[in-house]
Parts: structure tokens; C-alpha cells; sequence
């Protein structure tokens, strides 16, 4: 058997036992001689608990453009067709701050990065009613929260309150959000016959414009509604752009 026999051997063998090895660790925990959980490639923590006290240091990029993956990728690079589609879910710690991007964690979602944070504050809500009205056979027009909305998106809202009908006339009212008077949203309450109220809680999503947006029940027709004011509250959270 010459040399060259004896060598092609070795790299056959050493191929076997590589896919051998390599396929019953394809999952890897780094930190700890734990095992893996069960549906992750890699598995990142330090006690036998799975709880750990460090966190996950992502590279610290300095992007320069929300549709652009460079530097990850040179000008070259990125102009080669499918090349920032294969990117998708690439992550970074951005370091740059202009009018489009600011500092923190970034996913590449195939053609564009997004901040990977879900929610941030951007809005603050005031409560301007804090007591209990009666509303009888008249319509009903009480403004009783303001939201102030630093920034554009689109926001999760989440009205709150407690509103009881009296037993006679009518008893469905709105819940209205206006901005400059006009109404931007609205949607129905209709309370059970109760003098002390049902709780409710109302949930949409909605882009909204920076400013100020009062919150009201409003009706047109008569009604015959307890309206708890001091329950009432109404919250806005922007979702992640």
C-alpha cells in the first residue's frame, strides 16, 4: 500500500468520524456541561438551573443606513443579487445616532433593520375625570383622559373603565378618541343592566401622528348610564417600527 492509498484512507475515515461526531453535536451549550434545551442549536448559560449571571455581548456595528448592510457586508458584497435576502435575521449592537437610526439591538429583516426592542415609552396619559356620573334620558358627552403622543407609530390602546346601565332606555355609548376636535377613533360599549357597572377593557392598534388626543364616552341618542370616571384610564403603547 503506497502513500497515496494510506492518505486517501485517513481522509475517508476522518470524514466518517467528523459527520459521525458532528451530527449528534449539532446542538451546543456554551458556559456549562448542561445539555441543550431540547429546540436550540446553541444554548447560552452557566448554571445546571439554566439561569445565568452574563449577558450575550452582540458585536458593536456602526450601520450607516436603515436599508443598507454595510459595514457587516462591503458595497460589493451587498450588490450581489440575493445577498441581503441571505442575510435575514442577522443582529447587531448599532452605534450610530442620526435621524433614522439610534443606539441598540437591530435585526436584519432581508431588506431593511429594525430595532429589536418591542415597546418604548412615547406616550403619557392624564386622567381629567376622577369621580362617578349619572346619566339620565340625555346623551352623554364626557371627555375624561388626554393622551400626549411624543412620537408617530403605530400604538397598542388600551381603554379601561367601568359603565353600568340604569334598566330603562338606552344604554350603548362610544368611546371616542379625538384629535383637534375631530374623531380619529371610535368603538361601542354597551353595558348589562347593572347600577354598579361592568368593567371593561378595549384593545386595538392604530398608527397614530405625534399630539394630543382626548378620550371621551359619547352618545347621540338618550341613555341611562353610570359612568365610574375614577376607574377609567386609557393607555398607549408603541409597538417596535
Amino acid at each position: 500500500m503506497n502513500r497515496k492509498q494510506i492518505l486517501k484512507i485517513f481522509v475517508i475515515l476522518f470524514a466518517m468520524i467528523f459527520v459521525a461526531f458532528g451530527s449528534t453535536e449539532a446542538q451546543v451549550t456554551i458556559g456549562s456541561e448542561v445539555a441543550p434545551g431540547t429546540g436550540a442549536l446553541l444554548d447560552l448559560k452557566m448554571g445546571a438551573d439554566g439561569k445565568s449571571t452574563k449577558g450575550l455581548g452582540l458585536p458593536k456595528v456602526a450601520l450607516v443606513s436603515l436599508t443598507s448592510l454595510q459595514p457587516c457586508l462591503t458595497a460589493e458584497e451587498e450588490a450581489v443579487a440575493g445577498a441581503k435576502a441571505a442575510h435575514e435575521g442577522l443582529q447587531v449592537y448599532n452605534t450610530t445616532e442620526t435621524g433614522e437610526l439610534k443606539r441598540g439591538v437591530y435585526v436584519w429583516y432581508g431588506s431593511v433593520w429594525r430595532r429589536a426592542s418591542q415597546y418604548f415609552n412615547a406616550a403619557t396619559s392624564t386622567r381629567l375625570r376622577d369621580d362617578e356620573v349619572k346619566i339620565e334620558n340625555v346623551p352623554v358627552d364626557v371627555t375624561f383622559a388626554r393622551l400626549n403622543i411624543a412620537y408617530a407609530g403605530t400604538y397598542m390602546l388600551v381603554f379601561k373603565g367601568i359603565a353600568g346601565w340604569l334598566g330603562t332606555g338606552g344604554r350603548q355609548i362610544l368611546v371616542q378618541l379625538l384629535k383637534d376636535d375631530a374623531v380619529f377613533y371610535a368603538t361601542t360599549v354597551t353595558p348589562s343592566a347593572n347600577s354598579i357597572g361592568d368593567f371593561f377593557t378595549l384593545v386595538n392598534f392604530k398608527y397614530m401622528d405625534a399630539g394630543i388626543y382626548d378620550v371621551r364616552f359619547f352618545s347621540v341618542n338618550p341613555v341611562n348610564i353610570m359612568l365610574r370616571l375614577n376607574w377609567g384610564s386609557v393607555d398607549a403603547v408603541r409597538m417596535a417600527e
